[in-house]
């Protein structure tokens, strides 16, 4: 996968940064994650790991939210080309 398509965000590595694109969840999951913040266009971060892998911290609008990787499945982002 290239940079340049999306992919879901609990395929960021920690340390990366991208956009959000898409929530493709039902309406009360993707209502819950939007509340959080993690809108199409936000900025997002993945900051940390937990020491079994799951869930993964993620930096969005100022907050620091931690997913479990079957949420994190659900939001469509694009990295960052740095």
């Amino acid at each position: 996968m290239s940079s340049s398509e999306a992919s879901a965000l609990h395929e960021l590595r920690v340390g990366e940064r991208a956009t959000v694109v898409a929530v493709d969840a039902g309406p009360s999951t993707g209502a819950r994650l939007l509340a959080l913040g993690f809108a199409p266009g936000t900025p997002v971060h993945a900051v940390r790991r937990a020491p079994l892998g799951d869930p993964t911290e993620y930096e969005v609008r100022g907050a620091r939210i931690a997913l479990r990787s079957s949420e994190a499945a659900l939001i469509r982002v694009q990295r960052d080309i740095r």
